[in-house]
């Protein structure tokens, strides 16, 4: 009976006491580690931040297709004719003209007027008003350019009328028939508009770091880029923490750091790294997420597309644009671990040798 008793004390003084030490204990375990070492966050620089020390590389990516990819639209970057030529598309007539060195276009708009965006109008085709248009920035190079529109609102809308590089004419991108100006498709409407349509997907493709800075209480756009161009850091990823590193003394320079504290892993990586490496831009997929350039796997932030119909051709290659990403995960090159810095050079883009197939 007295061994129950010394028992039931015991176990008494073990429960009160587990209590307050129970609280202590959540108490430290909720308290922040202040003492643990946060490596700083890598942000944007700018391509012109690498020539110094890569000069060669740079070289080779100027006026590449990633270079051209989107620009200012001035008389280096534009190709198509504004020598006041005439585009006609089901009883429209389109006029491309400069003022100085600037470029416009008149056609048919939405009409009337948008926001402080005055339209000067006149009467002309099926629906909508002619007015004149000023092209603000050039998207493409060659063979296809598209050309940007500036709207209230910070919108950026996609004139349907595009240059064709190789047969040197403009030609309209639904010339099966007219769209309505109520459209969702219709150019000056959502379904052309860069900012919400396009640049989530081209936060990489055409642009460096693109934030497209919505505003839903005045439903309008502040987009921003680091580069408007594919530049340095749209594949190597933010480039801060590597400039510091390159930029240290050489005796003072750490040698052991992963990756010379860069975000984006290029050498010495799989085949299938590589090529998921270029798949973000190169493949038609829907975006699960924005693209930060930190993600293990492509399927992280991406849902690359099946190989359906109007898609791509019958026996699985790409159809009009160069979504090849698709195509090429399901050939035997892929399968034998061909990467496309084997055909491709990654910095002019141009085909190694002049090859044209392998």
């Amino acid at each position: 009976m007295k061994n129950w008793k010394i028992t039931g004390i015991i176990a008494t003084i073990v429960i009160v006491l587990s209590i307050p030490l129970y609280v202590v204990k959540q108490k430290y375990i909720s308290m922040p580690v202040t003492h643990v070492y946060q490596k700083p966050v890598s942000t944007f620089v700018g391509s012109k931040k690498c020539v110094d020390c890569h000069k060669k590389e740079y070289d080779e990516w100027h006026n590449s297709h990633h270079d051209l990819a989107m620009g200012v639209a001035n008389e280096t970057t534009v190709l198509g004719a504004f020598d006041d030529a005439v585009f006609e598309y089901f009883g429209v007539t389109s006029r491309f003209y400069r003022k100085g060195n600037r470029f416009f276009v008149h056609t048919q708009g939405p009409g009337g007027k948008m926001g402080d965006f005055e339209i000067k109008v006149h009467t002309q085709g099926p629906g909508g008003k002619m007015g004149d248009f000023e092209i603000k920035y050039t998207f493409g190079f060659y063979p296809l350019q598209q050309y940007l529109v500036p709207f209230p609102g910070g919108r950026l809308q996609f004139l349907p009328i595009a240059w064709d590089g190789k047969e040197k004419k403009w030609y309209h991108l639904y010339p099966d028939e007219p769209l309505d100006p109520g459209d969702w498709l219709y150019w000056t409407n959502a379904g052309q508009n860069w900012n919400g349509m396009c640049a989530e997907c081209h936060s990489k493709c055409h642009s460096t770091n693109l934030k497209k800075n919505y505003n839903y209480h005045n439903n309008s756009y502040q987009t921003t880029w680091s580069d408007i161009d594919v530049g340095c850091e749209a594949c190597h990823g933010p480039g801060s923490r590597h400039v510091e590193w390159a930029e240290l003394p050489d005796m003072a320079r750490p040698q052991t750091v992963e990756n010379y504290e860069l975000l984006v892993k290029i050498a010495g990586i799989s085949s299938r790294s590589l090529v998921e490496l270029c798949a973000p831009c190169h493949s038609r997929r829907a975006a699960l997420a924005d693209y930060a350039h930190a993600e293990p796997d492509l399927l992280d932030s991406m849902l690359p597309s099946l190989l359906q119909e109007g898609m791509y051709f019958p026996d699985g290659q790409i159809l009009e644009e160069v979504y090849v990403y698709g195509s090429f995960t399901q050939s035997k090159m892929y399968d034998r671990d061909v990467r496309c810095s084997d055909c491709h050079d990654v910095h002019s883009v141009k085909l190694i040798n002049g090859q044209t197939s392998i």
